[in-house]
């Protein structure tokens, strides 16, 4: 079975460009526009894997991972945060809501990939 990894961002382009990636190494990809469209999507079928960006309108990203990590059935998911904010304040904000790792845009293609096969594999 696929691995599912849902790309919750509101740049469309960017969004796209990151599923068109991840399509070519075999994964299953859904776009998320911000973190209640996600969360909603997620009630029919939970990913394995959660990128999302901070600024978003109606949920932004640290409250969309708050929620994430709120509820039990989604609490072990692992969470890339993509961000032009590069403040260490926007890093310690986003590991403290339950970031497992973030990577600011724009961001490295080889190591965003290298970074999901190791978070997906527990390397």
């Amino acid at each position: 079975m696929k691995n599912y990894i849902l790309i919750v961002e509101d740049t469309k382009l960017l969004a796209e460009s990151i599923a068109d990636m991840l399509e070519m190494e075999d994964f299953k990809v859904k776009i998320a526009k911000n973190g209640i469209v996600a969360l909603n999507m997620m009630t029919t079928e939970i990913p394995n894997m959660i990128i999302t960006d901070l600024l978003m309108p109606e949920m932004d990203g640290l409250s969309f991972i708050r929620n994430v990590r709120s509820d039990e059935r989604y609490r072990a998911i692992p969470i890339i945060v993509l961000t032009a904010d590069a403040s260490e304040e926007s890093s310690q904000a986003g590991k403290e809501a339950g970031a497992d790792l973030l990577l600011t845009k724009p961001f490295d293609d080889d190591y965003l990939m290298d970074s999901i096969f190791r978070m997906l594999t527990n390397e």
